[in-house]
């Protein structure tokens, strides 16, 4: 059973407090979102794979690490924790995107 699976059942949808928990126990927080996009602001240490270059990139993700993707709102996000888990990545989404990320404490750059 797969770290998320354990914390959340089959749901692969999380709240900002728990990403930014399980970025600090480890987590990789994926930012889906266009370099535009994440040129206005950016969750520090975040990783930027745009979801258009998801399939492409996923060597560049470790399977042993939990994977957050996280995008504007949700939508994306979701749609690239899809792709990841299909391709046997443990991972979720943030729903409400930066911004609850950043509500939840979460640190980003500007």
């Amino acid at each position: 059973m797969s770290f998320f699976a354990k914390l959340f059942g089959s749901e692969v949808k999380i709240g900002g407090a728990e990403a930014v928990q399980m970025c600090t126990d480890g987590a990789r927080l994926v930012d889906v979102r266009t370099d535009a996009e994440r040129r206005l602001t950016s969750p520090k240490r975040s990783m930027q794979i745009p979801l258009q270059q998801i399939s492409a990139r996923v060597k560049e993700l470790i399977k042993k690490h939990p994977v957050i993707a996280v995008c504007a709102h949700g939508p994306r996000a979701r749609r690239a924790c899809n792709q990841l888990r299909k391709q046997g990545f443990d991972a979720c989404w943030l729903s409400g995107g930066v911004t609850a990320w950043q509500n939840a404490g979460g640190q980003v750059t500007w």
